[in-house]
């Protein structure tokens, strides 16, 4: 039998990536789509350019029972999911916001300044970071899916961390397209301000710090970190260069980690030594490229990695979670994937 799946918002990018996936997934059928805004349109006219799902009618989550659903993936705003989960009565969720992914309520009034309504299931969800949580997510049946930045960054670093002396020192520079910022209007990111331009934003300010933060305590370490977020005039990818200062391992040691932990991944590459990562690459994929430098004179190791933010930092790590959950191929629905939008 078919894995019955359910899907909240699909009018932003993310839930357009997710429904196009979800569409060739050979061991899932699509059972419901729901929105506000949209309800009672059908998929195709709202979603013209692709032919996924068409035909399915969008429907109000708040009169469905989802009893029948096996798995319901949303891909609704921030702060709108721990308003409604308990209404949602099916066997597993995976959500593609930031309302599961800190373990304490009060850092959701810290950084994304609500007041979260379901602070008892925190503790249910498992942080869906796909290679380093595997275990985990595989025994869960709530996953918080990472960011876009955490998963570029968090994916090369921990296994690093836990392998290294607790005095370092992590300067992050994160490059993001435009899809990033999702459908959302902000003047900001129109197009003749973004166009031939590239600037940084929310300076120490940005929601996926603490996140990044919070899963680097869980792996006990102790560091200094910053990051930095810069929007480049792209539509989708992220290049995060990682900068490392005090680690006491020989680059030689650091690099055997990195092949060591993720030989038998299957969408984490490596590069042989001197290959810089770059955002065409990964782009269409659920793959993330990694390569490690160092500069002897400043003693520095910079990581680079690079992800299509839609897919591995969004909908097709959501997927490779769920495979993991239902034990099947990792791989299934993911290694051909059709960009969307």
């Amino acid at each position: 039998m078919k894995i019955k799946a359910a899907i909240l918002g699909v009018s932003g990018y993310t839930g357009q990536q997710l429904l196009s996936i979800l569409s060739n997934h050979n061991k899932v059928t699509i059972e419901a789509i729901f929105g506000s805004n949209s309800v009672g349109k059908r998929v195709g006219d709202l979603l013209p350019i692709t032919n996924y799902a068409s035909d399915i009618e969008i429907l109000d989550s708040s009169n469905f029972d989802f009893s029948s659903i096996d798995v319901v993936f949303s891909c609704l705003p921030h702060r709108t999911l721990h308003k409604t989960v308990e209404n949602i009565n099916s066997k597993r969720i995976i959500d593609l916001s930031a309302d599961f992914r800190f373990s304490s309520a009060k850092k959701y009034e810290d950084y994304y300044d609500f007041s979260h309504q379901n602070p008892k299931l925190l503790e249910k969800f498992v942080y869906g970071l796909s290679e380093i949580n595997e275990e985990l997510i595989r025994n869960s049946h709530f996953i918080a899916n990472p960011g876009c930045y955490p998963t570029s960054i968090l994916i090369p670093l921990i296994p690093i961390l836990n392998r290294t002396n607790n005095d370092v020192s992590i300067m992050i520079d994160a490059k993001s397209g435009m899809s990033g910022a999702g459908k959302t209007f902000v003047e900001s990111n129109l197009f003749v301000e973004i166009n031939e331009n590239l600037k940084p934003y929310k300076i120490f300010t940005h929601q996926h710090q603490p996140e990044i933060m919070e899963q680097l305590e869980k792996n006990n370490q102790s560091f200094d970190l910053t990051f930095v977020p810069h929007l480049i005039p792209i539509s989708r990818g992220i290049l995060s260069t990682i900068y490392l200062k005090n680690v006491k391992e020989k680059y030689s040691i650091l690099r055997k980690i990195l092949e060591d932990t993720f030989k038998n991944s299957s969408f984490v590459k490596i590069l042989p030594i001197g290959i810089i990562p770059n955002i065409k690459n990964v782009l269409g994929t659920n793959n993330i490229s990694i390569n490690i430098f160092e500069d002897t004179l400043s003693d520095t190791v910079v990581i680079i990695s690079v992800i299509d933010n839609l897919i591995k930092g969004a909908a097709g790590q959501a997927v490779q979670n769920m495979n993991l959950m239902y034990n099947l191929n990792v791989s299934e629905s993911l290694k051909k994937i059709s960009m969307i939008p």
